[in-house]
C-alpha cells in the first residue's frame, strides 16, 4: 500500500507540474511578462497559439503521465518475483549474495516472516506414494 500511495504522488506531481506549465503558457499569453520582465515590445494577444502551446503540452502530459504508471507497475511486478530454488524450493533473502548458504530460507520460513501464517504439516498421497510406496488414507 506504501507503494502505491508513493506512486500516486509521482502521479499527482506530474500533473500538477504540467497544469503549471499551463498556466504558465497563459499568464505569458494574457499579461505578457517578457515585456515586463526583459523590456521585449508587446506581443498581440493570440488565442490560437495559446491554445495549441496548451494542448500539446497537456498531451505531452498524457503521455508522460501514461508512460510513468507504466513504469511503474512493470516495476512492481519486477520486485513481485521471488527468486527460489528450482529443487529445495528455498527462497533467497532480498539483497543477498545467491551463493551463500544462509541466504536462503525454507518457504515455511519466508511465509511465516511476511504474513501471520503459521505450518502445519502433512504429507499429500503423491509424495505418500513416492516416498513410502503406499498410498496413505482410508483402505479401500
Amino acid at each position: 500500500m506504501k507503494k502505491f500511495c508513493s506512486a500516486m504522488n509521482i502521479l499527482l506531481i506530474e500533473i500538477l507540474g504540467f497544469i503549471f506549465v499551463i498556466v504558465a503558457i497563459w499568464i505569458d499569453e494574457l499579461f505578457h511578462l517578457p515585456h515586463y520582465l526583459f523590456g521585449e515590445p508587446m506581443v498581440p494577444f493570440l488565442l490560437r497559439e495559446a491554445i495549441w502551446e496548451s494542448g500539446f503540452v497537456g498531451i505531452l502530459g498524457f503521455v508522460v503521465i501514461v508512460a510513468t504508471w507504466r513504469s511503474y507497475k512493470r516495476i512492481t511486478q519486477l520486485e513481485s518475483l521471488l527468486p527460489i530454488c528450482m529443487i529445495c524450493k528455498k527462497i533467497r533473502k532480498p539483497n543477498t549474495d545467491p551463493e551463500l548458504d544462509e541466504s536462503w530460507q525454507t518457504v515455511e520460513h519466508y511465509i511465516s516472516d511476511h504474513t501471520n501464517s503459521r505450518f502445519s504439516h502433512g504429507l499429500c498421497p503423491t509424495c505418500a506414494l513416492h516416498k513410502y510406496g503406499t498410498r496413505l488414507g482410508p483402505e479401500q
